[in-house]
């Protein structure tokens, strides 16, 4: 949440310094906030919402916390996607949950 702030924060003041530099300020202009915070953060944000909805999905997230529980190593592997992107990507996978549920994770 802060993190994602601070930096459509920055994207912001950018794209608002060079459309004053430019004296273009219509909302045509403005979209290259949109780009740019989407170019920055758009992988991350679908992957958090991906997330989002695992988590409404009850028996399927406390599986995955019980499972964590008992095996350190799955833990540590959900601790790490909470930073490493590519990692948290195999949320998306269902074979990821099958190997949980098999319990061959």
């Amino acid at each position: 949440g802060i993190s994602h702030a601070m930096i459509s924060g920055v994207h912001a003041a950018d794209v608002a310094a060079d459309m004053l530099a430019r004296n273009d300020l219509s909302a045509m202009a403005a979209k290259a906030y949109d780009a740019r915070v989407w170019k920055r953060l758009g992988q991350e944000l679908s992957i958090s919402t991906r997330l989002q909805r695992l988590a409404d999905q009850a028996w399927l997230f406390d599986l995955v916390v019980d499972r964590a529980a008992k095996n350190p190593a799955l833990a540590d592997t959900i601790a790490c996607m909470f930073t490493d992107l590519d990692l948290r990507a195999q949320l998306k996978r269902p074979g990821f949950y099958w190997k949980l549920v098999r319990g061959t994770r």
